[in-house]
């Protein structure tokens, strides 16, 4: 178990009648390395939020959605063909609930938390040599989540998030300490949402190219 008491920082200043959050954390996880070039790691959590800070980006305030709880399992492999050579994948499910939230006068305790996702899977590759070109390549889905938040026992379809899969790549060079990248992100030129709520959508940048020098010491 891991407790991390105690975030609010300079949120205060805005918004004076916000409560610090505190987390708590439980895992169990189990770690397998049946052959010495693949491992693999199953983990499941549950993450408890006191008072937690919630933004509406609408109206650009914060608010105390008293407790929550997030719960779930993981699982990850990585795989390890030859030197230098990475592929890896992951998938995850978690269920976000609010155990204690009262808003308006209506009552949410026991129902889904918004915009939480559901299912969100990664596969990919890296090909990293300590010297000379390297490379890597990942592409992910994010699953859906509630639009909004829905009342314990609410009878209507619920609105969901958008779903939607990205990749990313990247290539470069090392030499000693000196490094060249170009990472690409977005490469198919998806339109998703960064995010999403029941009144309101921003889309997530489309393709983009950026180039990276750095010198390690």
């Amino acid at each position: 178990m891991e407790s991390v008491p105690l975030y609010v920082g300079s949120h205060k200043f805005t918004y004076p009648d916000l409560e610090s959050e505190e987390y708590k954390q439980y895992e169990l996880g189990l770690k397998l390395n049946p052959i010495r070039s693949f491992q693999t790691t199953l983990t499941g959590f549950i993450l408890d939020v006191e008072d937690e800070i919630v933004t509406d980006v609408v109206v650009g305030t914060k608010v105390n959605e008293g407790k929550t709880r997030r719960k779930g399992i993981e699982l990850e492999l990585n795989y390890y063909p030859m030197d230098h050579l990475e592929l890896y994948g992951n998938v995850s499910y978690t269920k976000g609930e609010y155990r204690d939230y009262v808003d308006g006068g209506t009552d949410y305790s026991g129902s889904d938390i918004d915009l939480v996702p559901d299912w969100i899977y990664s596969l990919g590759a890296q090909w990293k040599p300590l010297e000379g070109f390297f490379a890597g390549f990942d592409y992910r889905y994010v699953g859906e989540g509630y639009k909004a938040k829905y009342e314990a026992g609410y009878a209507e379809p619920k609105k969901k998030t958008i779903d939607y899969w990205v990749a990313d790549a990247q290539i470069g060079y090392q030499y000693k300490s000196y490094s060249v990248t170009l990472d690409a992100t977005n490469i198919f030129d998806e339109r998703y949402p960064a995010y999403e709520a029941a009144t309101s959508y921003r889309t997530a940048n489309p393709r983009g190219f950026f180039v990276t020098c750095s010198l390690s010491y």
